[in-house]
């Protein structure tokens, strides 16, 4: 089975699941097996709320010269037809794990089968965001206002995907060690809702800095505003780290 969606920008591939195998006798209903033996495949139901998911979720930037941003999760498809233990395999870039997870959590399937009958599986899925190469444009030179200055503040629309990324992108050494960490990032949001700048302002640990500084990338916002219209607004941001 080959389902590619190029829909909303997004690429999704499920060319890693094999050609169907043969039956085997019947076991215990809590096994997981491979997709090499069932009869029937999970076929996803909703491929497009998936692959608009993770359109909008995209943290953005343009990567290096031949490569494709991708990443390589492996899951189980439940016999009622939910994806569940997602496990990263394979990325080009740590900043698309939260992404893929939030987006791998609205996925439901018709479930495996062996014989008619609904089973667990296991699931290799390659996902690629296909990023146009972007037209060379004018520096941006709107002004970014403080917040005190506008009239409508920015709201955090996914909150959820931050914590996720924050849980992935913890510092290893502070994870072993049980230490937390508090850091503030100050950070630029476009008029479109997207942090487009950031930098440190203050950090009780330094190590947990570069993972600060990637994870608010993936912040999206209800834009500020001004005289009704959205704006660029410094947004000044507290990161709680805690193992």
């Amino acid at each position: 089975m080959n389902i590619k969606v190029p829909i909303f920008g997004a690429l999704l591939s499920f060319a890693s699941l094999p050609a169907y195998g043969q039956a085997t006798p019947p076991v215990p209903a809590d096994t997981v097996y491979e997709a090499q033996s069932v009869t029937a495949l999970p076929r996803p139901l909703n491929v497009d709320e998936f692959a608009a998911a993770l359109a909008a979720s995209y943290p953005g930037g343009t990567p290096d010269a031949g490569v494709v941003p991708s990443v390589h999760v492996r899951f189980i498809v439940d016999a009622n037809g939910t994806a569940r233990e997602f496990s990263i395999i394979t990325s080009t870039d740590s900043a698309l794990h939260a992404p893929a997870l939030a987006a791998l959590s609205i996925l439901r399937f018709a479930p495996a089968e062996i014989d008619g009958r609904p089973v667990h599986v296991r699931v290799d899925l390659p996902i690629q965001w296909q990023v146009p190469t972007p037209a060379p444009a004018a520096k941006d030179t709107a002004p970014a206002y403080e917040m005190d200055i506008v009239e409508r503040q920015p709201v955090v629309l996914n909150q959820r995907v931050l914590q996720e990324a924050m849980n992935r992108e913890f510092p290893p050494g502070a994870r072993a060690a049980m230490r937390a960490g508090r850091v503030v990032v100050r950070m630029r949001v476009s008029p479109e809702g997207r942090p487009t700048q950031a930098d440190i302002v203050s950090s009780t640990d330094p190590e947990f800095n570069a993972a600060s500084l990637q994870v608010v990338r993936v912040l999206r916002f209800r834009p500020a505003a001004l005289d009704g219209r959205p704006v660029a607004v410094w947004v000044v941001l507290p990161l709680h780290w805690d193992p």
